[in-house]
């Protein structure tokens, strides 16, 4: 696997005595967090096109990046992740040690690629109730019999929102297993609930909770996701979802599981646990939303039977809905016993565009979502193919060319 930004970084060489460390504002450290992203990226593709030194190059940025005063750097392994988190450089650390999930006709969830994205975007949870009146309202860290729980990064797009969770304890046990479950006391995952700044709330539309992954420093850390375009029009009015406006997330958990292996059960289908701790970590955190490079997109293109309705595009991703009503009609089957309908994105080329999941169907109606991870395409190709009996080998119905704005 292709070493992350954050070790990449790490192995430039560069002697940080020599520039003076200067403390920076809130906006102006979110002002070079954006461009050493951009940086990086830049000096990645300019490596793959014309064989540069990579290394070299990128000691010529950090000396730049130090002299400007970005950031007060230690001349110490640990100086590249601390340019945004600590949390979000364990995070991709983990990753690599542990196996993603794999989904049917995406392959593997690139969880390392998203997590890069929102690592420059993302703003601390402390920097977010500080700008709020009443911060005692929130509590973003959680300490319940010898575990605590505690929030420190937080984005929404509009579309998605994305928080940064870690754990830490002196529990021996616990501190065996190399990843945690977050449960509730009957064994199943608690809903976040989701508030406007005009105090109406709905239980978040859908989630991605990831397990927490042990880290060499000892914590245990996860990315988590909450899905906003999956709420409906009314939810989405209700919580006033727009630019500029805060949203604040109540996530209560009332136990956590340690596993010693993550891919191993026993014949029963149970992990084998470490540890399981319940207690109260009732966790309340704001975030402002910034949807400024949001929108929805109408395609309305139709192959087959098959439509692309509309693709929701982000800086980080894109949402394509397609409805296959007409070709479920003419292939004549029903809702509950249709084969499987999943659509993926390519770009001009024919390489497809990672996968982040999707799928399923919404009411009574024949349609699906897919989400992928955006580099700024414009050129697209949807390939929607169809999956029968449980099989892994799709069949494709349509491939309908897109070109964005």
């Amino acid at each position: 696997m292709g070493k992350t930004i954050y070790q990449l970084l790490n192995e430039v060489e560069t002697d940080f005595d020599e520039y003076e460390q200067t403390e920076l504002s809130p906006l102006e450290k979110d002002t070079y967090k954006h461009q050493i992203l951009t940086e990086v990226k830049n000096m990645k593709m300019e490596e793959r096109k014309k064989g540069k030194n990579w290394k070299k190059a990128a000691a010529c940025a950090a000396a730049c990046v130090v002299v400007a005063g970005a950031v007060a750097l230690a001349a110490n392994p640990v100086a590249a992740k601390q340019l945004f988190s600590s949390v979000f450089g364990n995070i991709l650390d983990t990753s690599d040690k542990n196996a993603a999930t794999i989904l049917l006709s995406v392959g593997l969830i690139p969880e390392n690629e998203l997590t890069e994205k929102i690592a420059g975007k993302a703003t601390p949870v402390q920097d977010e109730t500080n700008k709020q009146t009443d911060s005692d309202h929130y509590a973003t860290s959680v300490e319940s019999n010898g575990i605590t729980l505690e929030v420190l990064d937080v984005y929404c797009d509009g579309i998605s929102l994305y928080y940064t969770l870690t754990m830490r304890t002196d529990n021996e046990d616990m501190n065996k297993a190399e990843n945690v479950l977050l449960y509730l006391q009957d064994g199943m995952m608690n809903a976040p609930i989701l508030e406007g700044s005009n105090g109406e709330s709905v239980p978040a539309g859908g989630m991605t909770l990831r397990n927490l992954k042990k880290a060499d420093d000892s914590s245990y850390v996860c990315m988590n996701e909450l899905d906003l375009y999956t709420l409906t029009k009314e939810e989405r009015e209700k919580l006033q979802i727009k630019d500029g406006a805060s949203l604040t997330v109540k996530y209560e958990v009332d136990g956590l599981t340690g596993v010693a292996d993550i891919e191993q059960m026993d014949d029963q289908g149970r992990y084998k646990e470490t540890a399981r701790v319940e207690g109260k970590w009732n966790l309340v955190f704001p975030v402002t939303i910034d949807a400024s490079k949001s929108e929805v997109i109408e395609i309305n293109k139709e192959q087959n039977g098959v439509i692309v309705e509309n693709i929701t595009r982000t800086d980080t991703t894109l949402i394509v809905e397609v409805d296959y009503s007409g070709y479920a009609a003419k292939s004549s089957y029903d809702f509950e016993n249709c084969p499987l309908i999943d659509a993926v994105v390519k770009d001009s080329e024919g390489n497809l565009l990672n996968g982040l999941g999707g799928g399923g169907s919404n009411g009574e109606e024949f349609n699906t979502l897919t989400r992928v991870v955006y580099d700024g395409q414009k050129d697209l190709v949807i390939s929607i193919a169809e999956y029968a009996d449980g099989s892994e080998q799709g069949t494709t119905i349509a491939e309908i060319p897109v070109q964005l704005p």
